[in-house]
């Protein structure tokens, strides 16, 4: 086992078996912000709270916290080596600068990261379906925006359903499954799109 496995795993362990962030989650479960407010079925009104939660120069206090965490499980659910980040680079990266967009050409959650060059694409989806070809387009409107930049694409649904379209034929592409919950989402399932 290489060095870089070595970290590779050891990080992962770090993120996804540590006690204390799954005490905290649990304990986050009890209460839904979305129920208090009425809101669970609204897709507009996830992507406004998630869009904010996860831009580290909004005045929530957490800074990178929550973007970090999940792209860190993003990277632990993809588990591919075609993955445009890894664990070490989120490890040392400062995240801070990464800027949030919604509705950027209709990309529900847009996050830029211009140190990294990194670009992070969130279609959340709720009582919907991926419609009109939206990841290809959306994956066509960043590579002419942000040509030699790196994708992630994260989809997410209810139900953990798969977007209709995923690229097979570039290298780059990957898709998996797994729950909104191990994204530090709550009680939904959500599918990982990384293009």
């Amino acid at each position: 086992m290489t060095m870089f496995e070595h970290d590779s795993q050891t990080l992962a362990a770090l993120v996804v078996d540590n006690p204390d962030l799954e005490r905290l989650e649990a304990l986050l479960e009890q209460f839904n912000v979305f129920e208090a407010l009425g809101v669970v079925r609204q897709e507009l009104r996830h992507s406004d709270f998630l869009a904010f939660l996860l831009d580290p120069l909004q005045n929530h206090g957490l800074g990178d916290a929550f973007l970090r965490k999940l792209l860190q499980k993003a990277v632990v659910v993809g588990q591919s080596d075609t993955l445009p980040v890894t664990l070490i680079d989120l490890d040392i990266w400062s995240l801070e600068g990464v800027s949030g967009q919604r509705e950027w050409r209709g990309i529900d959650i847009l996050l830029l990261d211009d140190q990294h060059q990194l670009v992070v694409i969130i279609e959340n989806k709720i009582d919907s379906q991926e419609h009109s070809n939206q990841l290809n387009r959306y994956r066509q409107v960043i590579r002419q925006h942000y040509p030699n930049w790196r994708t992630l694409a994260l989809y997410l649904t209810p139900d953990g359903d798969e977007p209709s379209a995923v690229p097979r034929s570039r290298s780059s592409a990957h898709t998996c499954g797994c729950s909104r919950r191990g994204l530090g989402l709550g009680r939904c399932s959500a599918n990982l799109c990384v293009a």
